[in-house]
């Protein structure tokens, strides 16, 4: 009797194992992009993270330190008597200091990630962009853009007056949104202001003109394997822009950040004896009169010149879609949950039905 009761439950544990699949990988084909694709542990990995924990790790954490801070004073000293309300060009050695911030970072990059090398294949154009979108993996996106592109980029408004990476990101010229501004409206206003004075003859340096901005219009971070539709934010301007893809090889783990504590993070990151990371330029976007007539259109194609790079699935999914993601995760969701609150999300986004309705129609639907 006990025998037959022990083989029932094992075959209720084995049909509840393949249910239990069977939902994780529905979940996972819907949420893909945000989905954690990286290598699991080997022995090999254990044995050389531990190593560089103990011997390297503490080291790199010192060198963190130590550019933070002399990026810091670099910066603070480059603001030195500037004035918000009545912007000046910069001086000769505020340029310079200003200019040796992007080093500065590269130097982190290569001492503190070990990213000693980016390989970057670069594109001449005829028509200049002051506007580089990219797609969007992670933190160290921005750090690797900004030390190859000089480039400015979007932040809360809190982050203006945070102590020390305030003070950096005003250097930078990041534009700040301030709570209850539009962002688009912002976005627009910045690009134009951005190509006017980039533009206009005779502009002795002010500092609209001094850095590019760039933008990550999917709005949140991916995994590397997947994208997400871009946002028209940056695209409502209508004026060209530089689309540039971002890569991270890699054999024992991948700098993408999406679903992932941050501490493990940084921590994995910087116990890699080296990380890889690639930038490809495509050919600077043009928008044709429909592009300007129709952001989203405008969105679709820089999305389609990346991808030519890329070769990634664009899932009909958001930011919004990423936190839902994550309950699930942390075990507040079922399955079930997740995946209904998903298509809730989805019908609310006009963007995501619009997606959705052109791949159905196009036979490439993404789960």
């Amino acid at each position: 009797m006990a025998d037959k009761e022990e083989d029932n439950l094992e075959v209720v544990d084995e049909e509840n194992g393949d249910v239990n699949d069977y939902w994780k990988k529905q979940v996972e084909q819907v949420f893909y992009p945000f989905v954690r694709k990286s290598p699991s542990w080997s022995i090999y990995e254990i044995v050389k993270t531990t190593l560089m924990t103990v011997f390297v790790f503490p080291i790199r954490v010192v060198l963190i330190f130590f550019f933070a801070i002399l990026t810091y004073l670099v910066a603070k000293v480059a603001l030195l008597g500037e004035d918000e309300e009545r912007p000046v060009p910069y001086s000769t050695w505020k340029k310079f200091l200003l200019r040796s911030i992007s080093p500065l970072i590269r130097a982190a990059l290569f001492c503190c990630l070990g990213v000693y090398y980016i390989e970057q294949t670069k594109r001449e154009d005829e028509r200049p962009a002051y506007v580089i979108v990219s797609n969007h993996t992670g933190y160290i996106d921005i750090l690797i853009l900004c030390a190859m592109y000089r480039g400015g980029f979007v932040a809360k408004g809190s982050v203006k007056n945070a102590r020390l990476v305030g003070t950096i990101a005003r250097a930078l010229q990041c534009l700040f949104v301030v709570e209850g501004a539009s962002l688009t409206e912002t976005l627009k206003a910045r690009i134009v202001s951005t190509y006017e004075c980039h533009l206009k003859k005779g502009c002795i340096g002010c500092p609209t003109c001094f850095r590019n901005i760039v933008i990550f219009p999917e709005g949140t971070t991916t995994n590397g394997y997947g994208m997400v539709p871009m946002r028209t934010g940056v695209f409502v301007a209508g004026l060209p822009v530089k689309p540039v893809a971002v890569r991270f090889p890699h054999r024992h783990f991948n700098l993408s950040w999406e679903t992932i504590y941050l501490k493990e993070h940084i921590w994995r990151s910087m116990t890699q004896f080296r990380n890889y990371a690639e930038l490809v330029e495509c050919p600077t976007y043009v928008p044709t009169e429909e592009d300007i007539q129709n952001p989203r259109e405008f969105a679709r194609h820089v999305q389609e010149s990346l991808n030519e790079v890329l070769d990634l699935p664009v899932y009909p999914i958001g930011r919004k879609h990423k936190f839902a993601y994550h309950k699930y995760v942390l075990g507040l969701r079922t399955a079930e949950e997740v995946l209904q609150d998903g298509k809730e999300l989805t019908k609310k986004d006009e963007l995501l039905v619009e997606v959705t309705k052109r791949q159905a129609a196009a036979g490439k639907l993404c789960p």
